[in-house]
């Protein structure tokens, strides 16, 4: 049950069908090469010690979805709920209509895409360390930078490594691990 919506890119069709058939997100690594795994990068831990500096935090939960219920013409219905977000107090319900014969596990898929999606990088963190090529992206970093009130385990979704006459750093941005 995969179908292909009229004028769709290839990138968003590779994306979907990764997403569907294995839970993955497509990536490019350092030389260009398409990998397609689920495969985690490196681990990395930061705390107090680590020379980190430019520091940006910021927590959002507006536009995160509870409760997703997607039904169809004919009456069939499933509900998907983001347990985590509704046990912090949170409530954002949404209707998706899917199509007459759409099978219940495919309706399921679409909700939990639906409350995925409504939560992708709601809470970054962006911070700079002193070094180079800290690191990459898909890499797992421990946070625990206490005297900034910042721990958790997140996920590095991008970094910019510099160098110049007056300072050098990779500037990593990473989005929370629920």
């Amino acid at each position: 049950g995969f179908s292909i919506r009229s004028g769709e890119s290839c990138w968003s069709v590779l994306c979907n069908y990764a997403d569907k058939a294995r839970g993955i997100l497509p990536r490019f690594d350092g030389d260009g090469r398409l990998i397609l795994s689920d495969k985690k990068g490196k681990s990395l831990q930061i705390d107090d010690d680590t020379a980190v500096f430019d520091v940006s935090y910021r927590r959002c939960n507006y536009g995160i979805v509870s409760e997703v219920l997607v039904k169809t013409v004919r009456g069939r219905r499933v509900t998907v709920k983001n347990e985590d977000f509704i046990a912090k107090g949170g409530m954002a319900k949404r209707v998706v209509m899917a199509e007459k014969d759409t099978p219940s596990a495919d309706m399921r898929y679409m909700g939990e895409k639906r409350i995925r999606e409504s939560a992708a990088d709601k809470n970054p963190l962006t911070l700079s360390v002193r070094a180079l090529f800290a690191a990459s992206p898909c890499d797992t970093v421990r946070c625990n930078l206490k005297k900034l009130g910042i721990t958790g385990i997140f996920t590095v979704t991008e970094t910019v490594t510099w160098a110049d006459g007056d300072s050098f750093g990779t500037r990593i941005t990473m989005r929370e691990e629920a």
